[in-house]
């Protein structure tokens, strides 16, 4: 068998199978869920709540890319193939109990979330057993890796802040097993591989996922004012301008990142590429898909009530979504080239501003301020990247 460095050395496409797919159908209905429990309860508190289990989701989730990108799972034999179908039930069970996790399906959520994580984890080990630097990454992952979910389960016999305490020191747990499993080697070699159009091209599908949910939260919100009579013009503007945003969204990710980061990934061999594609795709891509939720939450409210100023709520929330996206793509570029895009502090500062305005504006305005001074931003990007080449994130 080939040793783990010579495995991620190859650099030939693979994209994500229909396997892969069918399992990201689960997710799409996840992170519905997760909107509407961080819409649910618009506090510190309830959106902190909220936060901390699609960081969960978001790991699970992870753990079918890193397992998918080692191998392909759905050509990998076919009790490969019935495992990973097989963690779907649990899979979608945990994400039936996303909305009231804090609450009455807590325990749903917790155990079936233990299993799928289990079932993921086992299914790496048993991929990763065969080459002696996979195994013993993957030896050094999963004890803090299965520590996590268990801590989740144990979290649900809690109520209140405790099962929140719980479920953190879980995240931090899993957090911990991935820094430990990708420590740099004194031989420069990586203990995972890693094939970056596959890697890459699975974080993309799951940013439109994200962008998925905002056209969703809009459509459903509107039709439901449609059927109770409500037909303005205003409406028919207010969804419009709301959906362009989540347009901009999609052209600020992926006019340039996808190409630029799997670029990039390429060019790195090693535990780099590891520790690269964890930083720059587990971690920082979290933060630009949370921004994207936060924003489907807000689009939601403001087609409810269109021409009216954000509530209080909303208004941080839109700020935090804008905060969150541009900061995201900051740590990426950062990680990938070392610098930090100007233009991308400029979006912070107005966009938080624009959020901020209060009753000075309506939510249209403020939402249509932030597309026009992203699209303003895009421009300079992409001069940038068109001076830089592929190999660097603008």
């Amino acid at each position: 068998m080939a040793t783990a460095n010579e495995i991620d050395d190859v650099t030939e496409e693979r994209h994500a199978s229909n396997l892969e797919l069918l399992v990201d159908l689960v997710f799409v209905f996840a992170i519905t869920q997760v909107t509407s429990l961080i819409a649910g309860e618009l506090t510190w508190a309830g959106v902190g709540r909220g936060v901390l289990v699609a960081w969960l989701v978001w790991w699970l989730w992870s753990q079918y890319v890193w397992a998918g990108t080692v191998l392909d799972l759905e050509r990998s034999g076919h009790p490969r193939r019935s495992a990973v179908l097989g963690s779907i039930p649990p899979a979608l069970l945990m994400a039936i109990g996303i909305p009231s996790a804090y609450g009455s399906t807590g325990m749903l959520f917790a155990v079936a979330y233990l299993v799928a994580q289990a079932w993921m984890i086992a299914i790496q080990g048993q991929a990763a057993w065969g080459d002696t630097l996979q195994r013993a990454a993957w030896l050094r992952f999963a004890p803090l890796a299965m520590i996590s979910p268990i801590l989740v389960a144990i979290g649900a016999n809690f109520a209140g802040d405790a099962r929140t305490a719980w479920w953190v020191a879980a995240a931090l747990v899993g957090i911990g097993g991935a820094l430990n499993s990708a420590r740099r080697r004194n031989d420069g070699t990586s203990a995972w591989s890693i094939n970056p159009s596959h890697f890459a091209e699975r974080h993309s599908l799951f940013m439109i996922i994200s962008l998925g949910e905002v056209l969703v939260a809009i459509g459903a919100k509107v039709t439901d004012k449609l059927n109770d009579g409500n037909h303005t013009t205003e409406l028919v503007i207010t969804v419009v301008v709301c959906v362009f945003l989540a347009a901009v969204l999609w052209w600020v990710y992926f006019a340039f990142v996808p190409r630029a980061c799997e670029a990039y990934l390429t060019q790195m061999h090693g535990n780099d590429r590891a520790r690269y594609a964890r930083d720059a795709y587990t971690f920082a891509h979290f933060a630009i898909v949370l921004g994207v939720v936060f924003y489907a939450v807000v689009a939601k409210h403001v087609v409810v009530h269109p021409g009216q100023p954000l509530d209080h709520p909303d208004r941080w929330m839109l700020a935090a979504s804008i905060v969150l996206f541009t900061g995201g793509l900051m740590v990426v570029k950062a990680r990938t080239t070392g610098g930090i895009a100007l233009e991308r502090v400029a979006v912070i500062a107005i966009g938080c501003g624009a959020s901020f305005s209060g009753d000075a504006v309506d939510a249209i305005a403020a939402i249509a301020t932030i597309a026009i001074v992203m699209i303003s931003a895009q421009i300079i990007t992409g001069k940038r990247f068109a001076r830089s080449g592929l190999g660097r994130l603008p």
